[in-house]
């Protein structure tokens, strides 16, 4: 479902890898507010300067990849009233300086002993951001059995681990998030450096984000191992986030891969990454604490994540980057091949910036898109993939030559084998398909 987050603000916690620094200076240049605070803050100190009492208010959010500091000078009273404000809009790294300027009563000195007819309360603030990402700590989580993992579909499979054991891979593909080149693979058991994983069947691959990736194995349980150091990060837990006003949303469900930048970029103090949810990619910030190596099982088939639809209109791509629309974090781009995206949830119409809801089964997104692209679809918002009915099928259960269970084989898969009868019984190589590196010999066993 679509979390209130894409539609409407979430009240915010404090964002505790962002280090605001403020100073607020009185009109005799004395230090009223002295604080490094993580936002969102917000604090209203009293103040009397002369025969006059003041509250000097500060209100510090994130928006996006900026903080947004507001100060006010209010008159104090029953009924408070604002006498001079301003926001200042914080980059990252970068002291900005403002002076808010109220009138005097007419009874202060300055310091030169003259009356002042004006008062300058001096705001400095700066904000610096550190991440908690620790990929080294994350990667050596225990991985529970039954768990998922993800992995480039290239990953070395071994038949046990050895110091030279027997391994194969299918055909070299780019590591790169977004370009639909993982697998995932169900844990059986965590042993350090290797990890015991099974093939998902064509019925558990049809209830992941990236389940259905067409090669050689795909629905075949085969049981291998695989190295911890090959596994790409994944949001372990549900990922939701609200960039902030005019920036954007995201809202993923388990098992979305994400890859790491070498831009170092920040957006509601949490790092941007690359992310892939098999249909959506580009780079989106999520919170640090829902990211891991591995993701249970969904407990049902995934529908469109964002239901019910406002609007049935498709959003056609940029033609110069390609994609379908952008938060502050940056582009995102649809499946390779997209003639347009079927699933936009229109939202904000007619409004000085257009904002649409991109989901798929796996995540939804809120992009700024430009209007020109906004056009109808007759076809309405289908679904991305039925449920899995009928993706029950045969299988070919077989073991290793050295007698250990192998799991079982898609009878498609079981037809690549080239078998031979020999002192093992009825063995033969796997094929892997186009460009595979290695093999694994696997046997017949008996049902």
């Amino acid at each position: 479902m679509l979390l209130p987050s894409l539609l409407s603000g979430l009240a915010l916690a404090a964002v505790d890898d962002i280090d605001l620094t403020l100073t607020v200076l009185d009109p005799f240049g004395q230090p009223l507010i002295q604080e490094t605070v993580a936002p969102p803050w917000t604090t209203r100190v009293p103040v009397t300067v002369g025969r006059s009492d003041y509250l000097f208010e500060v209100e510090a959010t994130p928006v996006g990849d900026r903080v947004e500091l507001s100060a006010r000078v209010l008159q104090a009273g029953d009924e408070p009233f604002e006498l001079s404000g301003d926001t200042l809009r914080l980059n990252r790294d970068k002291a900005r300086e403002k002076v808010l300027y109220t009138p005097a009563d007419g009874k202060v000195k300055g310091p030169d002993g003259q009356r002042l007819a004006v008062l300058s309360w001096t705001v400095e603030a700066t904000w610096t951001w550190e991440s908690t990402l620790d990929m080294d700590a994350l990667r050596q989580q225990a991985l529970p059995a039954g768990d998922y993992v993800l992995a480039w579909r290239d990953v070395w499979l071994y038949a046990d681990q050895k110091d030279d054991p027997i391994r194969a891979r299918m055909g070299d593909t780019p590591h790169r998030v977004g370009e639909g080149a993982l697998i995932p693979l169900k844990v059986r058991a965590d042993q350090g450096d290797w990890i015991a994983v099974e093939l998902p069947t064509a019925a558990e691959a049809a209830t992941l984000c990236h389940g259905g990736a067409d090669h050689p194995l795909a629905g075949s349980p085969l049981q291998v191992f695989v190295r911890r150091e090959e596994l790409v990060l994944v949001n372990r837990a549900q990922a939701t986030l609200d960039y902030g006003e005019h920036a954007g949303a995201v809202d993923l469900a388990p098992g979305v891969a994400f890859g790491v930048l070498e831009e170092d970029r920040v957006v509601m103090g949490e790092r941007v990454l690359a992310a892939d949810t098999g249909w959506l990619a580009g780079p989106l910030a999520v919170p640090a604490d829902a990211l891991g190596f591995s993701f249970p099982a969904p407990e049902r088939p995934p529908q469109r994540f964002a239901q019910p639809p406002t609007g049935a209109f498709r959003i056609l791509p940029l033609e110069k980057t390609g994609a379908f629309g952008e938060t502050v974090a940056g582009p995102i781009q649809g499946r390779a091949g997209w003639p347009h995206h079927p699933g936009a949830i229109y939202s904000d119409a007619m409004q000085a910036q257009t904002w649409v809801t991109l989901d798929d089964r796996c995540g939804a997104v809120r992009v700024r898109v430009d209007p020109k692209q906004i056009g109808p679809n007759p076809e309405g918002v289908p679904p991305y993939d039925p449920e899995p009915v009928g993706l029950t099928e045969d299988l070919v259960p077989v073991r290793w030559p050295g007698g250990g269970a192998a799991g079982s084989l898609t009878a498609e898969a079981a037809e690549r084998v080239v078998w031979a009868t020999g002192k093992a019984g009825r063995c033969g190589a796997l094929a892997l398909g186009s460009g595979a590196k290695g093999a694994l010999m696997v046997c017949e066993a008996k049902k």
